[in-house]
């Protein structure tokens, strides 16, 4: 696990499965604009080669802002399409909001 601290607030990246073909990642704590290079950079780390798609368990994410969405999209349209599982009530708000929950096919 990625202890990701040199801003304020903190998060965390962890490897869930190493599957090549559709890792599961969770991150943990809070993403906005402080932090969003660093779990940017945990993200890709732990995700490794390009894969037919990216699984992120964010039921621990407890903040995420308009970074924290970029990040997503990025992800998305560069590595591989990404799936949402877990969403908090406020992650999920945030996606709705963008209009952004089909494209990333948020699971319970």
């Amino acid at each position: 696990m990625a202890e990701l601290d040199d801003g304020d607030p903190s998060a965390s990246v962890a490897s869930l499965s190493n599957d090549p073909e559709a890792p599961v990642v969770a991150i943990a704590g809070e993403i906005d604009i402080s932090n969003a290079d660093q779990v940017k950079a945990a993200l890709l780390a732990e995700v490794g080669d390009v894969p037919l798609r990216i699984i992120i368990d964010v039921g621990a994410l407890t903040f995420m802002d308009s970074s924290g969405i970029a990040i997503l999209v990025q992800i998305s349209k560069s590595v591989a399409p990404v799936e949402l599982r877990h969403p908090t009530p406020i992650v999920r708000r945030v996606i709705e909001a963008t209009g952004l929950s089909e494209h990333f096919g948020m699971r319970p």
